[in-house]
């Protein structure tokens, strides 16, 4: 005998849509995949004309990032010797204005190597890592929770280390 589910169709076969419900539904379905894949071609497309663009201007960005690396490389350069020329007229000694010179250039090397030191530490995610620290603590301390809940159901014990 064959036993059939709550639907009256044997098990084992999958029940099938009958009618004009059926229809409508399938149709929708397949309209649904249709406009997803004709908006999926769409951005493509968009993308597809954005890189070109982004391209093109990736040479004209380099081209200016080149130029303002040279110029502040001068104005650095031009503030670093107003202001040794300045300790040599209040000072008047050149060992001095050199030593000033060179202790602006320690000075802004130290600064930036304190910074990249900061920037260092926030590229290792460390949201990230408190994050899943604590999702793994939780799912740790849940399968702790289950089997202490399952010892008490099941009325068995372990010993703890």
């Amino acid at each position: 005998m064959v036993e059939q589910t709550d639907s009256g169709r044997p098990q084992g076969q999958p029940e099938q849509a009958t009618g004009a419900a059926g229809q409508d539904a399938l149709h929708e379905w397949m309209e649904l995949g249709k406009q997803a894949g004709s908006t999926a071609g769409t951005f493509g497309k968009l993308l597809s004309a954005e890189l070109k663009l982004a391209s093109g201007d990736l040479g004209r960005l380099i081209a200016v990032g080149l130029a303002l690396l040279s110029l502040g490389s001068i104005a650095w350069l031009g503030l670093s010797v107003l202001l040794s020329w300045l300790a040599f007229q209040q000072l008047e000694s050149v060992t001095l204005a050199l030593l000033v010179f060179l202790g602006i250039q320690v000075l802004v090397i130290l600064l930036l190597v304190k910074a990249a030191k900061t920037f260092k530490r926030s590229l290792s995610l460390p949201a990230t890592k408190r994050n899943f620290r604590a999702l793994v603590n939780s799912a740790s301390s849940s399968k702790t929770e289950a089997g202490q809940l399952k010892e008490r159901t099941d009325g068995t014990q372990t010993t703890s280390a």
